[in-house]
């Protein structure tokens, strides 16, 4: 059984009513003339109107196309290599689909529950090589070997702020402060094997 948790520390988990109520999304809100006259008073009595409820749809499993992940990266300083230990993955409500503009997690899941209950022995959890038909993948060794492309949102900092709160700057600072960490960490890994 697979269950969702409530962020990436992974120590709360989720209710099936929350997770319910994270993937649905209201059509439309209320206008201001709903809100102030009430449909049921033809009188126009001065009485409390309650706010009439927005109808509901679950998201559409295309509109949950953005991940993140969680992992940490392990120096073994005997072999003089890294190793990177995927945690947790969240599900994202982009910016675009959201009511206030802005990226919203819905549920955060554990990723070796994920390749526990979903992607092991799975022959319809498959990564498709393009290029190669008979290099076909698991999706659990799809993200050993790294195949997924992304960038760097967020790392291990005092002040828990992600690399555009960090550069501050504009939206395109933030990817190229995001590139310049990413390959600081690749120097970072190469530059033990010339001492």
């Amino acid at each position: 059984m697979l269950r969702p948790f409530t962020d990436d520390r992974l120590n709360e988990r989720l209710s099936l009513e929350e997770f319910n109520n994270r993937l649905t999304i209201s059509t439309s809100a209320p206008t201001e003339e709903e809100l102030l006259f009430g449909q049921d008073d033809p009188w126009g009595e001065d009485t409390e109107v309650a706010t009439p409820a927005a109808p509901a749809y679950y998201l559409p499993g295309k509109d949950l196309y953005l991940l993140e992940l969680k992992e940490d990266i392990i120096f073994d300083k005997t072999r003089s290599r890294m190793y990177r230990d995927i945690q947790s993955i969240t599900m994202i409500l982009p910016a675009e689909r959201t009511t206030i503009g802005v990226d919203k997690p819905i549920a955060t899941f554990s990723f070796k529950e994920i390749v526990e209950n979903v992607f092991r022995d799975n022959p319809s959890a498959i990564w498709f090589n393009n290029q190669n038909p008979r290099e076909h993948r698991n999706m659990a060794e799809a993200f050993e070997l790294r195949l997924f492309r992304g960038h760097l949102y967020k790392y291990t900092n005092g002040d828990d702020e992600t690399i555009a709160d960090i550069s501050s700057r504009n939206e395109e600072s933030a990817l190229h402060a995001s590139l310049r960490a990413e390959h600081g960490l690749v120097d970072y890994e190469g530059y033990f094997w010339e001492n």
